[in-house]
Parts: C-alpha cells; sequence; structure tokens
C-alpha cells in the first residue's frame, strides 16, 4: 500500500502496483521512503524545519509517514498523511500550529471552505472539522475514499470502484452515485459558475457532470493511462497522467487532441496547481516543475534527492512528490519523504535569468549556464548529472539547483574533465 504508482487497471496516486512509463521514458526511481535524522523528529504540534541545501527552499516535517495532500485555509497550510493525522502549519512561519487526529488510516484527501475543513480517509470516513477549535464535528461512514470536493450541501467523493458519490453534509445521506469512469476516480474540481463538476479516473478518462440533474454533459478520454490530477482555468482543462506528462485541451467540444502537451517528467505525475499564469507539477521523479501554462514551456525544474537519506544534504525531495500547492510567491511540495518543501517561487524565477541564460565561463568542451545547468562531453562525469553520457543540451547540476554560485570555472584541469563551483556562502563544489 505504500504509494505506488499504479498501471493502467488501476492507478489511483499512491496505492497501486508501479506502473510503466511509455516507451523512450526513464524508469521512476526505486525508493524505499527515508528513514528521518533524530533532528527531524517532531512532538505533537511542534515542527522541526531547516533550510536545505537552497537558500530559497524550507524543510517542514513532523509526519510520521508519506504526506499525500496539501490545501490552504485562512492563510494556513494544511496537509495529510499516511499517518492518519491532518496538520495545521504557518505558511508564513515554519511551524506546525495544529495536529487534528481521528482519522485511522491515510489522510488521502482534504477540502477547505471557510472556517470548516473536510477529509476523507482510507478508514471509510469523511470527516468535517472546525478551524478554528480544531475540534472534529462530523464523522460520516463512507466508501472508499480517493478524492473530494464540496458544492453547496453536497460533498462528492471519488471511489475506488470509479463511483462518483454525492453525500449530503449535514447527515451523511447519499444523495447521488454518478457511474460513467470504469476505474477508480481520482481527482475532481467543481466548476462553481457552472454549477458543474470535473472528475479524472484511472481508465484516463475526464467525465463532465450537471450537478443540478447529475447527468453527465461530456465525456474525453484525456490519456491512455491514469488521470491523476486536473485543473480547469479559463476555459482550459489540465491533465496530470501516469504517462508522465501533462496535457492542456479546450474543457468543452469532446476533443480528444491536447493543445498543449507537457513534457519533462520521467516518473507519473500526481498532482498539479496553477497560479496565475504558471502551472506547477510534482510526480514519482521526485521532482517539481514550473511550466508556462500557455505554451508548456518548463521554466523550472527543481530536481529530487533520491537515495539520499540526510535532509540537510537533500537539495530537493528524497521520494516520490505526492502534492504541490501554491500560496503568494511560495509553492509547497509534500513527498513519500514524509516531509513538506516551501520553495520561494519568485526568487527561483528570477535567478533563472533571461531565456538564453547568463554566460558564466567556458572551457573547450564544455560550458555552464548560471542556474547551473551543463551540455557537452561527459567524460569522468563532467556535467555533474550523475551519469557519464554526452548532452547536446543543457542539462541541472544536480548538487547545485538552487544554489547561489557566483563564480564557476569549467574545464579547469588538462584533462578538462571537471569543473569547480563556488557559492555566495563560500562553499566550494567540484564535480567530473
Amino acid at each position: 500500500r505504500r504509494l505506488a504508482m499504479g498501471d493502467a487497471q488501476e492507478c489511483s496516486p499512491a496505492r497501486s502496483a508501479p506502473q510503466t512509463p511509455p516507451s523512450g521514458s526513464a524508469p521512476p526511481p526505486s525508493v524505499s521512503p527515508p528513514a528521518l535524522p533524530a533532528a527531524a523528529s517532531v512532538p505533537e504540534s511542534g515542527a522541526s524545519w531547516a533550510y536545505s541545501g537552497s537558500p530559497y527552499c524550507c524543510v517542514y516535517s513532523g509526519h510520521g509517514d508519506s504526506v499525500i495532500c496539501l490545501q490552504s485555509a485562512n492563510g494556513r497550510l494544511i496537509s495529510g498523511s499516511v499517518d492518519g493525522t491532518i496538520r495545521v502549519w504557518s505558511a508564513a512561519q515554519p511551524t506546525c500550529e495544529a495536529v487534528l487526529q481521528g482519522h485511522s488510516d491515510w489522510v488521502r484527501c482534504l477540502h477547505c471552505t471557510g472556517t470548516s475543513l473536510i477529509s476523507g480517509s482510507d478508514d471509510h470516513t469523511i470527516k468535517v472539522w472546525d478551524l478554528d477549535t480544531k475540534e472534529c464535528i462530523l464523522t460520516h461512514e463512507a466508501r472508499s475514499v480517493n478524492c473530494l470536493q464540496l458544492c453547496n450541501s453536497i460533498v462528492y467523493y471519488g471511489t475506488e470502484e470509479g463511483h462518483v458519490v454525492g453525500m449530503l453534509i449535514d447527515s451523511g445521506e447519499e444523495v447521488a452515485v454518478l457511474t460513467s469512469h470504469t476505474q477508480s476516480v481520482n481527482c475532481m474540481q467543481e466548476l462553481e459558475k457552472e454549477y458543474r463538476l470535473l472528475t479524472g479516473a484511472a481508465d484516463g478518462s475526464v467525465c463532465l457532470w450537471d450537478l443540478a440533474d447529475h447527468s453527465l454533459v461530456e465525456m474525453v478520454k484525456a490519456h491512455a493511462f491514469s488521470v491523476n490530477c486536473l485543473a480547469a482555468v479559463d476555459g482550459i482543462l489540465y491533465t496530470g497522467s501516469g504517462d508522465c506528462t501533462l496535457q492542456a485541451r479546450p474543457m468543452l467540444g469532446g476533443t480528444e487532441e491536447p493543445s498543449v502537451t507537457f513534457s519533462g517528467h520521467t516518473a507519473p505525475v500526481f498532482s498539479l496547481n496553477i497560479n496565475k499564469d504558471l502551472l506547477f507539477s510534482g510526480a514519482g521523479d521526485c521532482s517539481v516543475r514550473a511550466w508556462n501554462r500557455a505554451s508548456g514551456a518548463c521554466l523550472l525544474h527543481l530536481p529530487g534527492s533520491p537515495g539520499l537519506r540526510d535532509i540537510m544534504r537533500a537539495t530537493g525531495h528524497m521520494d516520490w512528490v505526492n502534492a504541490v500547492y501554491s500560496m503568494g510567491d511560495f509553492v509547497f511540495s509534500a513527498s513519500v519523504d514524509r516531509t513538506i518543501r516551501r520553495w520561494h517561487i519568485a526568487s527561483l524565477l528570477s535567478e533563472q535569468g533571461a531565456p538564453s541564460g547568463q554566460w558564466v565561463d567556458r572551457g573547450n568542451a564544455h560550458g555552464v549556464l548560471y542556474d547551473v545547468f551543463a551540455w557537452g562531453h561527459n567524460k569522468e562525469g563532467a556535467l555533474g548529472n550523475g551519469i557519464a553520457d554526452t548532452s547536446e543540451v543543457p542539462v541541472p547540476i544536480i548538487a547545485l539547483q538552487g544554489v547561489i554560485v557566483s563564480e564557476i570555472a569549467c574545464g579547469a584541469g588538462t584533462e578538462e574533465h571537471h569543473s569547480v563551483a563556488l557559492t555566495e556562502h563560500g562553499r566550494v563544489y567540484s564535480w567530473g
């Protein structure tokens, strides 16, 4: 049950058996959830945090197992975990303000409205919490719950069986069961102005429902693999899938062909979030990406640190990224590595510089961009990306992602197979 990636038959995010990416994609990493250092253990509402390898990232830790979902309410970040708890965090300060306990299994999904929080769990219950008092005020028995959304007085939730169930939030009475998906329903979003509901499922389909009479308005086969996440903005439907891509297409009209495909992740995409012109995604390759949602261009890649077990050494997540959520200049990402990372996206995008990059130095065999990327011959690991394959396009130097570098010497030796970087804080990195 430990957050596998799902296959075409059953692909609820963070539940099923591993999925094989499409031909030509790199396989997702196989990483056991890391053991946190003793300093990261957190009693009750306390939290351990630290700035990691990036000056624009800090780490929130406290959950005892994988963090699955994120939401926000009144300037606070809220997270749900495999450990069965919900944590309320300050978004401005890396501190945990409260721990909500009551579920006996995974907390799989959250929805906030005003001062109320609704949670769905693998213990087959849906709970309503008062965020002011931090108390559970309602508990309703439910079927399996993968995702949920409150629409007026009805909470709709998606099940493993492929159903969308409507339940009165006050009484827990079922008032509708919508059946068109053939596999688990993984994600949903209400279109408030139209009183309609979008749902995405493991069969690769997206359905649009009219909530007035619970009729199916439209069904689109969005991906060949599971639809794990979706969002609709300005008449455009965005989806993330087990095929390792995100897609954008007009929401209505029944078109099967996407207008934009976002390619770059090398493992299933589990989460997406939109903030103005930016689309953020998190995936099983341990990375977070920021995209121009109109063109599909990747503006920022925050790679993971798979295989590391030390939070202080990792410059990114050490395991799959299950959720991303944007708030102002920050993007929060939640992972199987039990942590939440807060990224200052405005600063990271600013550091990215002009699209063409800023030259720092150049040796005869390979060159380096400011952010810091490298390309060219890769004998003896000269590109710093952990492999020895030559690359004609810039690839990220893993250890320097998010680190402010003041000077670089490329191809510094007579054999021109290594480079040295000096950071603004006086640290020296070398590779090759």
